[in-house]
C-alpha cells in the first residue's frame, strides 16, 4: 500500500461515493476506483460495499480507517510543523545595525519583516561596525548591517554596495542654492562630519587635512548626532542618503550632492549563510531591497 492509496480510501469514506473522492482529491473517478481496488488486493479484504448509488464502508474498513485517520493526524502534524519552521513561528532572530541606519532605513525592514513573520521575536542592537562583527563572531547576533572596510575575517558578506556621502543643511543655507556642493571649498570650521579616526574611504583624506588646520571642529562617531548638530548649529552635515532622508522628513532641512565621488560601503554579513535561518535569510533579502532604492540619493 502507498500513500495515494490511502488518500484515496479515506477521501472514499468521507465523501460515500467515488465521484466525491474524486472531487475532493481533484483526480478523475477511474483512477478513485484504481487507488481502492489496489488497495483492497493489498489489505485483502473488502472495503466497501454499493449502497445505492453510494458506497459504504465495511466493518473491516471502519476498524482500518481508525488507523489511518491517526497516520493522516500525523501527517498534518508534520506539515505544520514544517511549515513553523519554514516561517519560524515563534522564533526568534537578532541582528545589528550601525547608529546611520537604525533611524531610517531599519524601522521601515523590520515593518516589512513583520508583516509576513508577525511571530518572530526580533532584537534590534545598535552598534558600531567593530562591534556587530565581534557579535555575529561569537553568534550573538544573527545578522549584521555594518560599513567600513572588507572583506572582514571569519565572517560571510551576503550583500555588499557602495553609497554616496551627501551635504545635509538647513534649507535657508547659502549653500542650498546650489545643486551641488565642492568638498574641497569648505571651510570645515563649518561642518559637523565623523571624526576622521573611524572613516576609511576617501571622506578620510579631507578629514585628516583638513582637521590639523581648523579650529572650533565638530565631530562625532555617530551620524545622526551629527545630523542633530547640523540642525542646531546651522552648519553643513556630511552624512549618508539615509540620514539625510530622515531628517528632511522633520523639516527645515534639505541635501545636496558632493561634486566629488564620495562613497561609502554598506554590507550585510553573518556568521555563514549555510546556519542561517529563512527568516534571517528573508529578512536580509528586505534590507538588500532597502538599499537597493538607495542608489539616487538627491
Amino acid at each position: 500500500m502507498n500513500l495515494r492509496q490511502l488518500e484515496a480510501f479515506k477521501a472514499t469514506i468521507q465523501a460515500g461515493s467515488i465521484s466525491g473522492a474524486a472531487e475532493l482529491l481533484n483526480i478523475s473517478q477511474p483512477s478513485v476506483s484504481c487507488l481502492v481496488s489496489d488497495l483492497e488486493r493489498s489489505v485483502r479484504f473488502p472495503l466497501f460495499a454499493k449502497k445505492g448509488r453510494g458506497l459504504v464502508a465495511t466493518p473491516e474498513a471502519r476498524q482500518f480507517f481508525k488507523a489511518v485517520e491517526t497516520m493522516f493526524i500525523g501527517i498534518d502534524s508534520l506539515k505544520t510543523t514544517a511549515e513553523a519552521i519554514r516561517y519560524s513561528a515563534g522564533g526568534e532572530l537578532s541582528f545589528g545595525v550601525i547608529p546611520s541606519l537604525v533611524n531610517s532605513m531599519m524601522p521601515i525592514a523590520v515593518k516589512k519583516f513583520q508583516e509576513v513573520h508577525s511571530e518572530v521575536n526580533v532584537s534590534v542592537s545598535v552598534r558600531n561596525t567593530p562591534e556587530i562583527v565581534e557579535a555575529v563572531l561569537m553568534q550573538q547576533l544573527d545578522l549584521g548591517v555594518v560599513s567600513g572596510a572588507f572583506p572582514l575575517d571569519g565572517v560571510e558578506i551576503i550583500h555588499q554596495t557602495s553609497l554616496d556621502y551627501v551635504c545635509l543643511m538647513p534649507s535657508c543655507h547659502a549653500l542650498s542654492r546650489n545643486s551641488d556642493v565642492d568638498l574641497f571649498e569648505l571651510d570645515l570650521a563649518e561642518v559637523v562630519t565623523l571624526n576622521a579616526k573611524i572613516t576609511d574611504d576617501s571622506l578620510q583624506v579631507f578629514l585628516k587635512q583638513s582637521a590639523a588646520k581648523t579650529s572650533g571642529l565638530l565631530t562625532s562617531h555617530s551620524v545622526p548626532a551629527i545630523a542633530a548638530m547640523a540642525r542646531e548649529t546651522g552648519r553643513i552635515a556630511i552624512v549618508d542618503p539615509f540620514t539625510a532622508r530622515l531628517n528632511i522628513r522633520l523639516g527645515d532641512m534639505t541635501m545636496r550632492p558632493f561634486k566629488q565621488d564620495l562613497r561609502y560601503t554598506v554590507a550585510i554579513i553573518a556568521r555563514g549563510t549555510s546556519t542561517l535561518s529563512l527568516a534571517s535569510k528573508q529578512l536580509a533579502e528586505i534590507v538588500i531591497k532597502q538599499l537597493q532604492e538607495t542608489t539616487n540619493p538627491v
